[in-house]
């Protein structure tokens, strides 16, 4: 062997274990410690990957105007950012999308010159998944047996991804790569190895039931695939044609037009009046109108879940103010509202000009239609979900993007990679600060220990993972001491990292209560109202404050908004004790013998009172009215 042939085959193997590295990454990094436990490991193990490919000299520089458009879209995302009410959660976000780039773009200028380069890395990529997609279907199997294999069951198969979607959605992305292997290994073994991988994915995916890879497995990817067999049907065989093709275009047919197995979870996956359906398409219509307010450059970047809370959530999880929508489940809409239509124009030109660019390269047909699989699976994706968040999802997209051959702009080649380099050693470092924050804040968490949260960071950390600032955390401590002043001042200080956040507004409202500041407590409590109508907590604290202040009327309006399956435990006690009081306070204002008398008889009876209060909210009349209407029907 020649010296030129070893240090070529040295090459080959030092890529082949970055790359097997980062897939593992991909798949496997998790830490228990922290509640983003899905996310800032990898981020980390990114970082430290893009740290030791900067070390090796490329062999070919990689910067075009694509590279550039992206460039300019992450440079306008943290300047928005700077006008978030959390400037370094809003920061940080930026994260995967330097790093995913780096990553693939190093990954790229290494396996470029390797041929059959794409054989090797659905190689790489089918070692480490296997195992998962083992693991999985053995516990399918056994969910099965219990007859406990549902929609619901599924979301169990997060594993390290976060959430069921995102794992399905990485066997998605990972398709074209499978399909790139395929078509170009010469070797029988390997074909069939990538073909079973590539089989058992296609059926994972489908057991996983998540609406928006299904129409990529069943209707992009097939008719790429379909069109990739037309331009190059004289060059394969039919029999290949047969078996490969045909079946899964039967299978897309069965799931797109038809449901003769009458699988009733295969009726709700399309079901759009409940669950997530229907509060997509809510959040969606309220996020326009979010964008409306500031079209052109948006709210500013990680703000959609602030804003969005203002908006009316009505027959969502987030009617109650209990459960707090983080993202819009549509990356383009969410980057409209936080970013603008500046944001989202530069991130739509640079799918434009990779599309254009993978349209104007001579690729093989494999190659071409396997990275426009992978681009628009993303794409659809991205209108359903938020893959721009997981570095995982944009670093398969970006790293198959890097095939595309482009006309190189001319940048010194030392300078770009000592950019990356600071970049990769800039953001390891910050995922290692926000790592430590954010387990301790797990700890704070699992110990409801309050000297952890106060030795918290909390300029860079100011809210936590579901839109709660951590400020209010040290104000409901200080409020439970009787620190009311103080404590106040805390939720004035959480207010300013969410303005629209009931529970601040509630418990701000109850501190003035408590320092006997009526004026003000009603001025929170309004505005607790006014962004969310029917919040149980406030409409009880704001009776119990009318009530007190002599205002039945007032209070009867609050209490009689609260819904009757939304009851808290002292809700009977407090509709019972108002009640009462507007039965005496009616005896003494009519002078209607009969009826006078019906209340004299009824007045002091609690279970009366509260019968009144639920027959109210059932039929929306005033308490008044029920009463009368109860007499009519005793005295018929």
């Amino acid at each position: 062997m020649t010296l030129f042939s070893k240090l070529k085959m040295n090459s080959k193997y030092f890529i082949s274990l970055f790359t097997l590295v980062t897939f593992l990454i991909c798949i496997y990094a998790y830490s228990p410690y922290i509640e983003n436990y899905a996310v800032t490991p990898k981020w980390l193990g990114f970082a430290l990957i893009c740290i030791g490919l900067s070390f090796k000299k490329p062999k070919k520089t990689t910067f075009d105007l694509t590279h550039l458009i992206w460039g300019v879209f992450v440079l306008q995302f943290m300047v928005s950012a700077l006008s978030s009410y959390n400037i370094w959660d809003s920061l940080i976000r930026t994260t995967p999308l330097i790093l995913a780039p780096i990553a693939a773009t190093l990954l790229f200028q290494k396996w470029h010159s390797i041929k059959r380069k794409f054989e090797s890395i659905a190689l790489l990529l089918t070692f480490c998944l296997v195992p998962l997609l083992i693991f999985a279907f053995i516990k399918i199997y056994f969910l099965w047996q219990l007859d406990d294999f549902n929609h619901n069951t599924t979301y169990q198969f997060a594993f390290n991804f976060g959430h069921r979607n995102q794992f399905a959605q990485f066997l998605t992305l990972s398709i074209p790569f499978f399909f790139l292997g395929l078509t170009e290994t010469k070797t029988t073994w390997k074909k069939w190895v990538l073909l079973m991988t590539l089989g058992l994915t296609y059926i994972l995916i489908t057991l996983l039931m998540c609406r928006s890879v299904l129409l990529v497995i069943y209707v992009i990817y097939p008719l790429l695939i379909f069109l990739y067999y037309l331009q190059v049907i004289k060059k394969i065989s039919l029999k290949l044609f047969i078996s490969f093709f045909l079946p899964l275009l039967l299978i897309s047919l069965v799931f797109v037009l038809t449901n003769p197995f009458h699988f009733s979870w295969i009726d709700r996956l399309f079901e759009t009046n409940f669950g997530s359906g229907n509060e997509r398409l809510r959040i969606w219509t309220n996020t326009f109108a979010i964008i409306q307010e500031n079209p052109i450059f948006g709210v500013g970047s990680g703000d959609w879940k602030i804003e969005i809370l203002k908006t009316p959530l009505a027959f969502t999880q987030a009617e109650d103010s209990l459960v707090f929508f983080q993202r819009a489940h549509n990356d383009f809409i969410q980057i409209a509202a936080e970013n603008g239509l500046v944001g989202l124009t530069i991130l739509l030109l640079f799918f434009f000009f990779v599309f254009r660019k993978l349209l104007k390269t001579d690729l093989k047909p494999s190659v071409k239609y396997s990275i426009a699989g992978g681009m628009l699976g993303f794409i659809l994706i991205a209108n359903f979900s938020f893959p721009f968040e997981k570095i995982e999802l944009l670093f398969l997209l970006l790293f198959l993007i890097q095939f595309i051959p482009g006309k190189p702009l001319q940048i010194d080649g030392k300078i770009l990679s000592i950019c990356r380099l600071m970049l990769s050693i800039i953001f390891l470092v910050t995922s290692l600060y926000w790592y430590q924050l954010e387990a301790q804040y797990f700890t704070f968490k699992q110990y409801q220990k309050i000297q952890i949260l106060k030795s918290l960071n909390q300029t860079f950390y100011s809210i936590d993972p579901t839109g709660m600032p951590v400020h209010w955390y040290l104000g409901n401590d200080l409020y439970q001491r009787q620190h009311y002043k103080a404590a106040n001042k805390e939720f004035k200080t959480a207010l300013k990292h969410n303005p629209y956040h009931v529970h601040i507004l509630n418990n701000i409202g109850s501190t003035y209560l408590n320092l006997n500041e009526i004026d003000s407590a009603k001025v929170s409590y309004q505005k607790a109202l006014i962004i969310n109508p029917i919040f149980t907590e406030t409409l009880m604290n704001y009776a119990a404050l009318e009530f007190n202040n002599g205002n039945i009327d007032g209070a009867l309006d609050k209490i009689l908004k609260v819904r009757i399956d939304k009851e808290p435990q002292n809700y009977k006690t407090y509709a019972t004790a108002i009640g009462q009081v507007k039965m005496a306070w009616l005896i003494e204002l009519w002078d209607e013998e009969g009826f006078e008398n019906f209340l004299i008889a009824h007045y002091k009876q609690e279970e009366f009172a509260y019968e009144i209060a639920i027959n109210a909210r059932k039929t929306g009349a005033s308490y008044e009215d029920e009463l009368r209407l109860y007499y009519a029907k005793e005295n018929k």
